[in-house]
């Protein structure tokens, strides 16, 4: 199996199934499959189909999470440039960790407590800095900054476990585990594309019920990134 070949298996799948959704939309609007339920005859083949079509083509793709999708992207880079993603495998198997990956181990973890130490005095202190206006943890920044909180964290961790293991030797040598993960992480970027026309076709039509932000919206987007990453950990196990 060619795997650089492969890699690009989500892009075809989301495109068959984006075709998939028009000719489902042809037929149902034939026969008539479409209920009031559904806001009334949405084919894709009808003239205000095709015109929505035109119309959204390019916002659905403005509309994809690619804030999330480049952090997950950047976050996944720093812990497989740092070697920690290789420690924690190591982890799960009977071999046992090097003393240089024992010692990095307990700098990465301790640097971790000191993180989790800031971001809770930051929240729950008379600081106050990361507490909501009201008060209320639910309508803070830790909630809706989560995500660039566990960048934070996964920042100073990789770069803490890095520099200890020797991986890093520069900030040039961090951008640069990052940047090679983009380059693997490039077939999953370009699912995106038919992966949004996908889910903007599916809720216009009301074929299948997906809500921005829900389960089944994210995990569409996920599951790409899921599949690259999996098919880079068999292409380096058969290589070695």
């Amino acid at each position: 199996m060619n795997n650089r070949r492969s890699a690009y298996y989500p892009v075809l799948f989301y495109t068959g199934l984006l075709l998939l959704v028009w000719l489902v939309s042809l037929f149902a609007g034939i026969f008539g499959l479409f209920t009031d339920y559904t806001a009334g005859d949405n084919s894709l083949f009808t003239t205000p189909g095709v015109r929505w079509a035109l119309r959204n083509a390019v916002p659905s793709i403005d509309n994809a999470p690619w804030g999330n999708i480049v952090m997950f992207v950047i976050i996944v880079g720093l812990l497989r440039g740092s070697g920690i993603l290789r420690m924690l495998s190591h982890l799960l198997t009977p071999r046992k960790l090097t003393k240089n990956e024992k010692r990095s181990f307990i700098f990465a973890l301790a640097a971790l407590s000191v993180y989790l130490l800031v971001v809770y005095i930051a929240t729950l202190s008379s600081w106050e800095v990361f507490a909501g206006v009201t008060g209320e943890i639910s309508s803070s920044p830790v909630v809706q900054g989560w995500v660039m909180l566990v960048f934070a964290g996964i920042l100073f961790v990789s770069m803490i476990y890095g520099f200890i293991y020797g991986n890093y030797r520069s900030i040039i040598d961090v951008a640069s585990s990052v940047g090679d993960t983009f380059v693997i992480a490039v077939p999953a970027l370009i699912a995106v594309v038919p992966a949004s026309g996908l889910i903007s076709c599916l809720q216009y039509t009301g074929l299948v019920g997906i809500h921005d932000g829900g389960f089944t919206y994210y995990a569409i987007y996920v599951i790409p990134f899921v599949y690259v990453a999996v098919l880079d950990v068999y292409v380096n196990r058969q290589q070695k």
